[in-house]
């Protein structure tokens, strides 16, 4: 089975490839990183996905960072064009999150680039994983700690309507609005907190 898994975190790419050589070594499974973090600065509200991706490395060589020849590194718009084509020939796509703020504007964002993209969402699912092991994000997690985490989680579908939301007042960058979605929802779910 071809499987795919997106996360934001490049450090827990890794660890999740080896989870699956271990667990399900009879899956295709393609893992996909982010490289870049979007919950910090302005998100593009309108164009197409390489619009989106443009707009952010401008963003990112606006600033001065220690590390700004990394992010510069990949062609973002190569790395959306290549997550889809894998996206589309998958038979399971899921992403992988903690309930970080960079996880949840991830999920939010990435989500909405592949709508951009015309890739049916609907399919896709999320697997939340909270508790005290992943409260530093899933990318201080060993393979050894990693595979009781998975064998006790559970891929849910996402919640279209609260995401498209959540975009949409993320991309407006409008206090208001940000406050309407939080409002609208128990305080407890981990976009509450991250918006």
């Amino acid at each position: 089975m071809k499987n795919v898994i997106l996360t934001h975190s490049t450090s827990a790419g890794g660890t999740i490839r080896q989870l699956f050589r271990k667990i399900r070594p009879d899956w295709q499974t393609r893992v996909i990183a982010s490289y870049d973090d979007y919950s910090h600065g302005p998100l593009p509200s309108s164009g197409t996905s390489h619009d989106f991706f443009v707009e952010r490395q401008e963003f990112w060589k606006s600033l001065n960072l220690y590390d700004v020849d990394i992010i510069h590194e990949f062609d973002l718009s190569d790395e959306q064009i290549s997550l889809v084509k894998e996206i589309k020939s998958a038979k399971q796509a899921e992403i992988w999150i903690a309930n970080s703020v960079q996880d949840i504007f991830y999920t939010v964002v990435i989500l909405h680039l592949l709508k951009l993209d015309g890739v049916d969402t609907s399919g896709i699912t999320v697997r939340n994983f909270s508790g005290h092991q992943v409260k530093w994000g899933l990318g201080t997690i060993r393979v050894e700690e990693f595979e009781p985490l998975y064998k006790n989680s559970e891929a849910a579908p996402f919640d279209a309507k609260l995401y498209s939301g959540a975009w949409n007042a993320i991309s407006q960058s409008s206090g208001g609005a940000i406050k309407s979605v939080i409002q609208g929802q128990d305080p407890s779910t981990p976009m509450a907190p991250a918006l």
